[in-house]
């Protein structure tokens, strides 16, 4: 904390120490503090960005109307200063016209806050008066546009010097000469009719005094006031008035009384603008330290969001979440789920060699797009893929939800992304008009249907929607040419049952599955049948349940396992499922859809 405080920027001591050309530094040394003093001039530390410049000028200003309080309290002190030390009569109207005018700034700058004490203004506690709303918001001018509170500030800057100088401006000079020039005929003490300097140079000085005060003023148009205050008061002192300056008292010994008074008006004002040049520096360094924290900030931010986005494009969410806490290297994460559907989606019918990597990274994306319409309820995830197979599971989110915002980036250039897919397949979910109106009927009852088997339901979607995006890619000839006999075929397998989860690995982990279920997928997809869905029998029973007709393949052997009876999806040209037919309606249903299965689950 001691070479914290040590190296605060305080004033511009500290920034000649360290100004060196910058590529003799090191990139670790170029702190916040060094690249304030490359950004801005030595000279009133303005910045060289115009842009940054005006940013820090237009800040509001809410000390405003407290700067315009002291004024008031300085305009009060110059009157009763003018009352005790001024000779003759003197016309005090426009002292207090004068007083009236900046005690009126006050009070329009003070009224929000005054409106407001005790309230907090939302739209429903607005004034109800056309006055008072206005009011407010020549109190919200005052404060927040620098187009009003520099100009009001130097205005009541001179209407200050104004009543300073009143009662020099309204002495009648001839009279005052003679009276002097008749003192000092008769050896007498030089009487002063009209004003008495000193006190003129010091209601100047509480003038000048003010500018420390006045935050929201530019340092350069707040040297330009003084200047001008301090030039006007000594043309008064040497120009008009000398005559009368001369012969007042002196505070040093063996100095002039008018170089007495100049003196002591020129060192305030440079203590003053000392004093303003020290407080510009440090508001400007705190104003550039808080954009680099601000920067540092979005950029922290972005990262942790790139991180999340990886994090959930490499885990599954709930996984995700778990791992962002920190882990002993050797603890094992795993799961269980006792309902899991799991599918193998192996592309064939291609040259591998001429078909290249490019062409599979192209159909995996056109798989990952239609993954994410499945990834709400019953989410899909996808495992990974295994030279040209695609795996994905249903079930195993633990609270079927994902957060869409942290999983899927938009991306900051939509026009950029339609150039890279412009050969992309489009698809869209199963909806209603997939299916003929004449077969839409009652859904199963749920005394049939297990909450569980929509897992098979979703998946088994999931996987004719890749069938059709296959039939486009074949159709539209993207990777391979129309008239080959090789134009890429879908195998896919579906299994259901119990699984296991886990990560495995400390660099670069990865979430994978394991059992029985993953094992008889694998084996549905090699013995299947090209652009055709390999089940097994329990899952055909459970896609019958909800009117999905699958055909009997015959026992199949697998290995490890033997001869087991599989099944096929009956799928229609158009890669629409075949319903079942029954008599009774009261038990007939239809295909149920990712989305139905959304509405069901929010009416719940």
């Amino acid at each position: 904390m001691i070479l914290e405080v040590e190296h605060m920027p305080l004033n511009r001591v500290q920034a000649c120490k360290i100004r060196r050309p910058l590529h003799r530094m090191a990139k670790k040394d170029i702190n916040e503090e060094y690249r304030f003093h490359l950004e801005s001039y030595y000279l009133f530390t303005t910045f060289r960005s115009w842009k940054m410049e005006w940013s820090f000028s237009k800040m509001r200003d809410l000390l405003m109307k407290y700067s315009l309080g002291m004024m008031v309290l300085a305009g009060a002190t110059i009157i009763a200063m003018n009352l005790l030390h001024t000779k003759a009569a003197m016309d005090y109207t426009m002292l207090f016209g004068l007083f009236l005018l900046i005690l009126l700034a006050l009070l329009l700058a003070s009224y929000k806050k005054l409106w407001l004490r005790g309230r907090r203004l939302t739209p429903m506690t607005q004034p109800s008066t056309f006055l008072s709303r206005w009011l407010i918001k020549i109190s919200n001018l005052i404060e927040m546009s620098v187009f009003v509170r520099v100009p009001l500030g130097i205005v009541v800057l001179f209407m200050l010097y104004i009543m300073s100088s009143a009662s020099v401006l309204s002495c009648d000079i001839a009279r005052l000469e003679l009276q002097i020039i008749d003192s000092e005929l008769h050896n007498l003490k030089p009487q002063m009719i009209c004003f008495m300097p000193w006190p003129v140079t010091y209601a100047v000085i509480i003038v000048l005094s003010l500018m420390l005060v006045i935050i929201g003023i530019p340092l350069i148009i707040k040297l330009t006031v003084g200047l001008a205050i301090v030039g006007c008061h000594m043309i008064t002192v040497y120009a008009y008035y000398g005559f009368a300056f001369e012969r007042s008292e002196t505070t040093n010994v063996g100095m002039t009384s008018s170089l007495a008074h100049s003196w002591y008006l020129i060192a305030f004002f440079i203590m003053v603008v000392v004093r303003e040049g020290n407080l510009n520096y440090i508001l400007k360094a705190s104003y550039f330290m808080s954009l680099c924290f601000e920067k540092k900030h979005k950029q922290t931010k972005v990262k942790t969001r790139t991180i999340k986005i990886i994090m959930a494009n490499i885990l599954p969410t709930h996984v995700a979440e778990v791992f962002k806490v920190r882990r002993r290297s050797d603890q094992l994460y795993y799961e269980n789920f006792s309902h899991v559907a799991v599918m193998f989606a192996t592309i064939e019918n291609y040259e591998a060699d001429h078909s290249g990597l490019r062409a599979l990274h192209e159909m995996i994306c056109y798989f990952d797009e239609l993954l994410l319409n499945y990834q709400t309820w019953y989410k899909i995830e996808k495992i990974k893929v295994m030279g040209w197979t695609y795996l994905a599971a249903c079930g195993l989110d633990v609270d079927h939800y994902t957060d869409l915002a942290v999983s899927v980036p938009i991306s900051a250039n939509p026009e950029a992304d339609k150039v890279q897919k412009s050969t992309s397949v489009r698809f869209a979910p199963m909806d209603d008009d997939d299916y003929d109106t004449k077969s839409r009927e009652r859904l199963p009852s749920q005394a049939t249907i297990n909450e569980t088997d929509n897992t098979v339901l979703v998946m088994t979607e999931f996987a004719l929607n890749l069938l059709r995006i296959m039939r486009d890619i074949q159709s539209k000839g993207i990777f391979f040419e129309k008239d080959s006999k090789l134009t890429g075929s879908l195998k896919i397998g579906i299994a259901h049952g119990p699984v296991m989860a886990g990560v495995v690995g400390l660099s670069k982990p990865h979430y994978d599955i394991w059992g029985h279920t993953v094992n008889m997928a694998s084996r549905m997809t090699s013995t299947g049948v090209l652009d055709g869905i390999h089940v097994t029998d329990s899952t055909s029973n459970i896609l019958q349940d909800f009117n999905i007709r699958c055909t009997f393949r015959g026992m199949t052997f697998v290995k490890g396992v033997g001869q087991v009876p599989t099944y096929l999806v009956d799928l229609d040209e158009n890669l629409h499922f075949q319903h079942i037919s029954r008599n009774n309606d009261s038990h007939m249903g239809s295909i149920v859809s990712v989305q139905w299965l959304d509405e069901k689950r929010a009416e719940k």
